[in-house]
């Protein structure tokens, strides 16, 4: 009785002559209909368009509970209210056959495939400062290049000429963290 219960209330927040606009690609503002927004005092109301995906689910960050969408459409529209005051962190996983992808929602953006952008670089204990900073000045420089791509794609220019709103959605996407292990003594097994 409680499925029923709310999967009717879940009915009752879907907008369905724009949901099937946006899925004719008739709706110009998709923002307006995707995403998270409040639905009510106490829940959240989370939506997306998977084309394709066999299961969506919502993880909430900072807690360990999923919350499973709901397949609203033969075209892949899903959605899900969730307990909440206001608007969580939150990311999608979707699962197609065999393959599971996480993808974020980049607020202003849309949807993403998540990275967590981790660069991990080990270095031997024997190497120079001026090579260590060469290799650090390289990866930087490499995340820079894929922001600029992904700025060129989303927003026709590079990422230093983004507003700082774009560069916010760019930073989301194409992250830069560069993690740097323990050293090795790599040069002294040699001898």
């Amino acid at each position: 009785m409680e499925e029923w219960r709310m999967a009717k209330q879940l009915d009752d927040y879907m907008q369905w002559p724009e949901i099937e606009a946006l899925e004719y690609a008739e709706c110009g503002r998709p923002e307006t209909i995707l995403g998270a927004r409040m639905a009510d005092r106490s829940h959240v109301l989370i939506t997306t368009f998977q084309c394709g995906a066999d299961r969506v689910t919502v993880k909430v960050d900072g807690v360990k509970k999923t919350y499973e969408m709901e397949r609203m459409d033969e075209a892949g529209y899903y959605a899900v209210l969730i307990p909440a005051k206001k608007i969580p962190s939150y990311h999608f996983v979707v699962k197609s056959g065999k393959q599971e992808k996480e993808i974020v929602d980049i607020e202003g953006f849309g949807t993403y495939p998540k990275s967590k952008g981790v660069i991990s670089l080990q270095n031997d204990r024997g190497t120079s400062y001026q090579a260590y900073i060469a290799v650090q000045n390289e990866l930087v420089k490499a995340v820079n290049e894929l922001r600029d791509e992904f700025a060129m794609r989303s927003f026709g220019k590079k990422f230093a000429s983004c507003s700082e709103d774009e560069q916010t959605i760019v930073k989301e996407a194409i992250p830069q963290n560069i993690s740097e292990a323990e050293p090795k003594d790599v040069g002294a097994r040699r001898k």
